[in-house]
C-alpha cells in the first residue's frame, strides 16, 4: 500500500472494505454526496451531530481552532468511539470550506485520531 508522510492513501480496493465518514457540516449536500459516492461504489456515512463530546477532546485540539472546527472534530471523535465501528476500516472525508474559519494543522490532534484514518484521493 502506498504511504505518504502522514496518512495511508485510500485505494480502489478499500471501496469494498472501508466506510468513509463525513461530518454533518453541509446539511443540504448530504443526500447528494451520499448518492454520488454510492454510485461510485463507496460507502459514505454522515456523522451525526452530538450534544456531548469525549472529555479528552479539548486537550487534543489546538485552542486557536474555531468553534466550528472543534465541533466537527468532536463529532468525529465521539462517533469513532462507537464500539460497532471497526476502526481499522475507517476513512475520513473532511470537506474544506476555504473560508476565514480555517483550522490550523495540529500534530497533537491528528495523532489522537486513530491511525486507521485514510486520506481520500
Amino acid at each position: 500500500m502506498e504511504m505518504n508522510k502522514d496518512n495511508t492513501l485510500f485505494t480502489k480496493s478499500m471501496k469494498k472494505t472501508h466506510t468513509i465518514y463525513m461530518p454533518d457540516m453541509l446539511h443540504y449536500h448530504n443526500e447528494l454526496l451520499s448518492a454520488a459516492f454510492s454510485l461510485g461504489g463507496y460507502k459514505l456515512d454522515v456523522v451525526p451531530e452530538y450534544e456531548h463530546f469525549p472529555a479528552e477532546m479539548l486537550s487534543l485540539i489546538n485552542p486557536s481552532y474555531c468553534t466550528c472546527a472543534m465541533d466537527i472534530i468532536g463529532n468525529l471523535m465521539a462517533h469513532l468511539k462507537n464500539p460497532d465501528i471497526d476502526i481499522s476500516k475507517v476513512a475520513i472525508l473532511e470537506p474544506q470550506a476555504g473560508g476565514a474559519c480555517r483550522a490550523r494543522s495540529s500534530k497533537k490532534a491528528a495523532s489522537a485520531l486513530p491511525r486507521s484514518q485514510h486520506q481520500y484521493h
